[in-house]
């Protein structure tokens, strides 16, 4: 009898006091690890409500005083994901996420003893989708400063050059609508035109050569090869034709050969080579039909060969056929784009 009366007051003892109660788990905590399970920021978002940038600060400095790479990891990319979320309505906020995760980065899992290849491959990827945060927003400035950043902490990645290029020839690329814009008076618009022009070859040359520095560290890079071998084009150098050939015979990945029939197909034209190029954009058009570029490009073609009509049957049949917008690697191209291949190899790296 006495045992059951001892062991009845044990019960009674720990329920009033309730020293066996699990601690609560810290909001932190409790956000990275609902983001773990659901991939989603619905709850995480919930527990995190009303948080400062010291709050964040604070929970950032504790993970990484952990030394748990796996925590790092995945505490870095829900920060990126937060940062997606809020780059076109709140483009400081989503600096602050990526400043946040950078710390987790550069300062936590590279800062470890035991970092190696693994995690350089790691940072780089994170940091190639961070700037492209910005790229998407057509926002070469903070792009350009989360590269540079990226560069000092891995600078024999050479994705990161690739990407430092990226933010070179969009910069340049923009100069065309600046042009665009004054209408006043012919002489202004010539001098606009003019200094326009010499900041956006100032632009491609800095894009070359970080294109050049990407593909010395990785000559296999098709991505670094396309790129060059555009912005060769655009500069008018006869090294153009030679990467862009380079560059297609090695594209596996789609964008990568979309955009190498469409760069390709632009200096054969130019070349007066106009049945090389019909070729390349049709190529291009069966491998993205939902694309409007090689549909538009070709029409284009068309016209200037002396065939309004070919050109006009093209273009009906492209509005019936492309896409307005989706799936147009000529137009992210054009106008900066999420790297979603990044973020979705970032994404598998974080345990469900």
């Amino acid at each position: 009898m006495v045992p059951a009366l001892l062991s009845l007051f044990a019960i009674l003892l720990h329920l009033s006091t309730g020293a066996a109660q699990p601690a609560a788990e810290p909001p932190y905590d409790a956000a990275v690890r609902s983001y773990q399970r659901t991939g989603g920021l619905t709850e995480a978002s919930a527990a995190l409500d009303g948080w400062t940038r010291d709050d964040f600060e604070t929970a950032v400095d504790t993970v990484m005083s952990t030394g748990d790479e796996q925590q790092l990891e995945s505490a870095a990319v829900f920060h990126l994901e937060v940062a997606v979320g809020l780059a076109p309505a709140s483009p400081d906020g989503a600096m602050l996420h990526v400043r946040l995760g950078e710390r987790l980065v550069a300062n936590g899992l590279l800062g470890a003893r035991t970092a190696g290849a693994e995690d350089g491959v790691f940072a780089a990827r994170w940091f190639s989708a961070a700037a492209s945060v910005f790229l998407a927003q057509t926002d070469t400035v903070r792009s350009r400063a989360v590269v540079e950043r990226a560069l000092r902490v891995a600078p024999a990645a050479a994705y990161l050059h690739v990407v430092a290029g990226e933010v070179e020839e969009l910069e340049a690329l923009q100069q065309d609508g600046d042009i665009a814009q004054d209408g006043r008076g012919s002489q202004r618009r010539m001098l606009i035109a003019a200094r326009a022009s010499m900041e956006a070859l100032a632009r491609l040359s800095l894009a070359e050569r970080a294109y050049r520095q990407a593909v010395r560290l990785d000559p296999a890079l098709v991505r670094a090869q396309v790129r060059l071998g555009r912005v060769l084009f655009l500069r008018d150098e006869p090294e153009a034709t030679a990467w862009l050939e380079r560059g297609l015979a090695a594209a596996g990945v789609r964008t990568d050969r979309v955009l190498a029939l469409l760069f390709l197909s632009d200096a054969r034209a130019h070349a007066g080579r106009g049945d090389d190029a019909r070729g390349l954009l049709a190529e291009a058009r069966a491998l993205a039909p939902g694309a409007q570029a090689p549909w538009l490009a070709l029409a284009q073609l068309e016209e200037l060969s002396g065939h309004p009509a070919a050109a006009r049957s093209i273009v009906r049949e492209a509005l019936t056929t492309a896409a307005p917008v989706a799936d147009d690697p000529w137009i992210d191209y054009r106008g900066g784009a999420l790297n979603q291949e990044a973020l979705a190899w970032l994404r598998s790296r974080v345990r469900r």
